[in-house]
């Protein structure tokens, strides 16, 4: 039985990584900072006031990423809909997701996160925060039906190897910072239609069509950049993850038979509608798997194709 086994996984918390991650995080934080406040001070100098703009713009990301670092707990659980998980839980399935995820806790030596089990058929898994002290894990309901207690420990444990490294913490930083830009974009081409309007009462058409492609640049960039920087940090986390999950159960073969069991689902959901039920887009890279990934890896992909995956599974013990 599962729940006669004991063990300290602390050993697996491997100082490097842990430090690497730090390290990443604070490299992701500046970089993305300077894009944002470089794209607004490009705005500046073609409006013709650099440090006006160029201070508004750190002013207005500032101010958004404290925001989405004070309220991101609260907002992830508003998005995934989810219900918590108590250890009084009348089924029998939540009772024993409950005692994995205890368990998993105890051996990690860290704070229990907050379990919430998400109302969709789709079987799916995820761990998000910023440290181990606001940790949440969300379960599906088409997951909790879908896996028994070996598999499911085997997904539990892939979560909690994102929670021990770190990862959720470097998701978390990227998810804000693609909002903030996203958002200036936004505020940019708003300000911009508002002013263009004014121009071109002044017969000022070029300076208008001038604003209009940079601010059209500023928009595509920004949505295609939070694809590629969300992407990468998803694909290059999950082997890892992987191979951490199997150490900590001393078992490959429940994670290997839950990943084949989630990659054999079909959605019967457009995109949109898949994303919706998960809790949106930003979301799509914390769950263990992307239905719509493609089969084959690319720059846009979230996560590794999962046969790859089941691969090295297959190779670690």
């Amino acid at each position: 039985m599962i729940k006669n086994r004991e063990k300290d996984f602390r050993y697996l918390m491997s100082g490097e990584e842990i430090r690497k991650n730090k390290f990443n995080s604070i490299l992701l934080l500046i970089v993305f900072f300077s894009l944002i406040v470089g794209a607004g001070a490009l705005y500046g100098y073609l409006e013709g006031n650099v440090i006006y703009f160029t201070l508004i713009t750190m002013a207005i990301t500032g101010a958004y990423l404290l925001f989405n670092f004070v309220t991101f707990k609260f907002m992830i659980k508003k998005s995934i809909n989810g219900r918590l998980v108590t250890k009084d839980a009348q089924d029998e399935k939540l009772r024993t997701l409950y005692y994995i995820v205890e368990r998993l806790s105890v051996g990690c030596n860290i704070k229990m996160p907050e379990i919430y089990v998400i109302p969709t058929n789709i079987p799916n898994a995820f761990a998000t925060g910023f440290n181990h002290n606001n940790a949440i894990v969300g379960v599906t309901e088409g997951l909790l039906h879908m896996l028994d207690e070996e598999e499911l420990e085997g997904v539990m444990a892939h979560e909690f190897a994102h929670i021990i490294n770190y990862d959720i913490r470097l998701k978390a930083v990227t998810i804000a910072l693609t909002s903030s830009f996203v958002l200036l974009a936004e505020i940019i081409y708003r300000n911009m239609r508002v002013k263009g309007r004014s121009r071109n009462n002044n017969n000022n058409g070029k300076s208008t069509a001038l604003l209009f492609v940079v601010v059209l640049i500023i928009l595509v960039f920004s949505r295609v950049i939070s694809a590629l920087l969300s992407s990468a940090i998803s694909r290059q986390r999950e082997y890892m993850a992987d191979t951490k999950a199997v150490r900590m159960v001393s078992n490959n073969r429940g994670l290997i038979n839950a990943l084949s069991k989630i990659g054999g689902y079909r959605p019967r959901y457009s995109k949109s509608e898949y994303e919706a039920q998960l809790g949106g887009n930003n979301l799509k890279s914390s769950y263990i798997y992307n239905h719509f990934s493609k089969k084959s890896a690319s720059l846009f992909s979230t996560h590794p194709p999962i046969e790859d995956r089941i691969q090295k599974l297959e190779r670690t013990i």
